[in-house]
Parts: structure tokens; C-alpha cells; sequence
């Protein structure tokens, strides 16, 4: 059976890449030769992306400079599918709460679809699906 415990740190240490921003962070996190993309509701899909540098480069550019606005990505209700001693799949949702001039609001909700693997005695992402409901 899958380590669950592991699985979500990994999954909160790629939200937090994202939020830090930290791309030492965000390359551990993902398989040498992961699967990336996102789609959102209506819209044509980003990716998919093929291997960990054309990821992290894709994720560090969308979360770096300068802003003033700070993201905080949520994982919540984690569920491990098909799970095996050395993989699973996952399905967890995903909030990004937005704070921008002292005000803090809800700016989107979705879906983390994933393959997750170990690899050398640690868990990565073999593959990330993120399915937004909307744009913000």
C-alpha cells in the first residue's frame, strides 16, 4: 500500500513551490520524465508539458516576480487510487485563496489529477492533470 502520509507531503510541497516561490522546492517534487498540463472550464488546456525542466521552467515563470498579490494553494480531500507498495494514483481538490491590498478572497477551485512514483526512495509526480472550474 501507498505511503498517504508521504503522498500529501508531496502534494503540499508542490503547492508551496508555487506559493514561495521555490524552485529547488518545485523540481523535487517531479519525475524526470513527468506528464504536466491544466485545463480550465471552457478554455483550450496548457500543455501538456514532458519532462521536469520544460515543467518547473512553465510553473517558475507563471509564479515569479515581482507582484504584490500573494497565493496560498490549498489541498484538500485527498483520495489514493490504484494504489501498489511503489505508486498510485491521486485525486485531491485545490483551492488558491489571493491576497492583494490587504484583502483576501477565493480565486479558484479545482482538481489535482495525479500519478504519483517512487523514485530512488522517494515519492515524485509522474503526471499532474490540474482541472480549474474557471479562470481567474
Amino acid at each position: 500500500m501507498a505511503d498517504r502520509d508521504q503522498i500529501q507531503q508531496l502534494l503540499h510541497d508542490y503547492a508551496w513551490a508555487n506559493d514561495a516561490p521555490d524552485v529547488e522546492l518545485l523540481r523535487g517534487t517531479f519525475a524526470a520524465d513527468v506528464r504536466y498540463a491544466i485545463s480550465i472550464a471552457g478554455q483550450p488546456a496548457v500543455g501538456p508539458f514532458t519532462s521536469r525542466e520544460e515543467t518547473v521552467a512553465f510553473v517558475a515563470d507563471a509564479v515569479s516576480g515581482d507582484s504584490p498579490i500573494q497565493r496560498r494553494h490549498v489541498v484538500s480531500n485527498l483520495r489514493l487510487l490504484d494504489e501498489t507498495d511503489d505508486g498510485a494514483s491521486v485525486l485531491a481538490y485545490l483551492t488558491i485563496l489571493q491576497t492583494e491590498d490587504g484583502a483576501l478572497r477565493p480565486v479558484a477551485a479545482g482538481v489535482y489529477r495525479a500519478d504519483v512514483r517512487r523514485d530512488a526512495g522517494r515519492w515524485v509526480i509522474a503526471s499532474l492533470s490540474i482541472e480549474l472550474d474557471g479562470a481567474f
